[in-house]
């Protein structure tokens, strides 16, 4: 699927909505042992979560508000991208021709329906995703899919593998044709990833316990076992080819790749 015009509202971090915060309002840390008593105030804080980006050049830190889906505008349609955690979340897509009833989905047939609505008794009746519930949408996976993003031409799915061994994850690449719907896996990834952003034709992974760089699809580990995994990353915004920024619940880290070293900012009104 070639993108020549694309929109995108992602529900979880509206600019226009979510309040700024200053670098002063964080202070830089060493991430807590994993279990250590600081480890333990982090994880359980009432704090908020944060976000991450870079805008002309600079960091920009908003609060999350956070949701269970993010909407993705394409020429073609709408998806739907939920993450439900244990119930379990997964893609739909909703064609802007609505002559389109039937399709087929990696070669099954499938057709429009109304599957997920049974899952709004689980959603916030705050979360603004509940205005996308509405009218009849295809479902094209069924799985937790964290994040669609756009490389090169290619539309990708960040999804998260849940089993009772442990967590994991994969990319995927999505097209659509009128009627015909495939996804395959790019490229998997050891363990659950939950943000990612793109450098020039680098791809960067925050996941449940660690960070990756995928590069011509081969998945690297930089670091493995993290004790950021009570924080949930939710974003990723690269500086440059050396530093880059995960948002987090309670603050953010910077990574320097170079040395191979993370600093953790705390949010200093962290109310732990």
């Amino acid at each position: 699927m070639k993108i020549t015009l694309l929109f995108i509202l992602t529900l979880s971090s509206l600019s226009c909505l979510a309040q700024t915060y200053s670098q002063k309002d964080f202070e830089a840390i060493q991430l807590p042992q994993d279990r250590s008593t600081e480890w333990y105030k982090l994880d359980t804080s009432l704090d908020k979560a944060f976000s991450v980006a870079i805008i002309n050049n600079k960091l920009v830190v908003r609060a999350d508000t956070e949701s269970v889906g993010k909407i993705y505008t394409l020429p073609e349609g709408r998806l739907m991208a939920l993450d439900m955690g244990e119930w379990v979340g997964g893609l739909t897509y909703k064609p802007n021709d609505s002559t389109l009833r039937y399709f087929y989905v990696n070669d099954k047939p499938d057709t429009l329906n109304n599957k997920y609505f049974n899952l709004k008794m689980f959603i916030s009746k705050k979360d603004r995703i509940l205005n996308y519930f509405k009218g009849k949408q295809l479902r094209i996976i069924f799985g937790d899919i964290h994040q669609v993003f756009f490389y090169k031409d290619d539309v990708l799915l960040v999804e998260e593998v849940n089993d009772l061994e442990k967590d994991r994850g994969a990319i995927l690449n999505l097209s659509i044709n009128k009627d015909i719907v495939k996804y395959t896996v790019m490229t998997e990834i050891n363990d659950a990833p939950h943000a990612i952003a793109t450098y020039r034709y680098t791809i960067f992974v925050a996941t449940l316990r660690g960070f990756y760089i995928v590069d011509n699809w081969k998945a690297k580990p930089i670091f493995e076992s993290l004790s950021w995994y009570g924080l949930n990353p939710n974003s990723v915004a690269i500086l440059d080819k050396e530093h880059v920024y995960v948002g987090m619940h309670c603050g953010y880290a910077m990574i320097d790749l170079s040395k191979k070293s993370l600093v953790f900012y705390k949010h200093k009104y962290n109310s732990n």
